[in-house]
């Protein structure tokens, strides 16, 4: 008896496929919700409509205008833990089986916080989600607009390298690669 197929079927069957997300940042993937909370933690009252307001944005100025606003948000690790549980468990519900996900560590660095307890914090985060079934890979970024030489901060020596040493282990081995200047971390 021959199988008719139906857009329902065919988004059924693309819904249950394992996935891979290959470019994804951790700021930019913060959930409106998940701001206001962010926010309340420090004290300032926001909705999930303002949020949603500024996430539409007319060019890169407003966009980069929104990332900041955003970013303003997270200050300790406990934020940093946050959006990682929240950004894991959207992608499980997706059935994401890996991602690549970029981590601003350049911001973390110019608003002098402590990347490594914000990374130790990710990476507690992530290894619960790869209990749960998704692998998730750490890609440090550079801001460019903050020019060489806060570039040269996050990869040099005791930089996002030597964070991504101390702060990740899985399967109780540490693991690193480094591509053009990029630091990645696997959980």
């Amino acid at each position: 008896m021959p199988t008719t197929v139906t857009l329902q079927n065919v988004e059924t069957l693309l819904a249950a496929l394992p996935k891979a997300e290959l470019h994804l940042h951790l700021e930019g993937a913060i959930e409106p919700a998940t701001v206001v909370e962010l926010a309340a933690r420090h004290g300032v009252a926001v909705t999930a409509e303002e949020v949603q307001a500024r996430y539409h944005y007319r060019d890169f100025n407003g966009f980069l205008e929104a990332f900041r606003w955003v970013t303003s948000f997270l200050r300790t690790p406990d934020d940093y833990r946050l959006i990682t549980e929240r950004l894991a468990e959207r992608l499980l519900a997706q059935n994401v089986a890996y991602a690549e996900v970029t981590l601003s560590v350049g911001v973390m660095l110019r608003r002098k916080q402590d990347p490594a307890a914000n990374f130790a914090a990710i990476c507690a985060a992530g290894r619960n989600a790869h209990k749960k079934g998704l692998r998730l890979q750490w890609i440090f970024d550079a801001v460019r607009q903050f020019g060489p030489d806060a570039a040269m901060e996050v990869s040099s020596p005791g930089g996002a390298n030597e964070i991504g040493r101390r702060s990740c282990l899985w399967n109780g081995r540490r693991r690193t690669r480094a591509s053009r200047g990029e630091f990645s971390r696997r959980l």
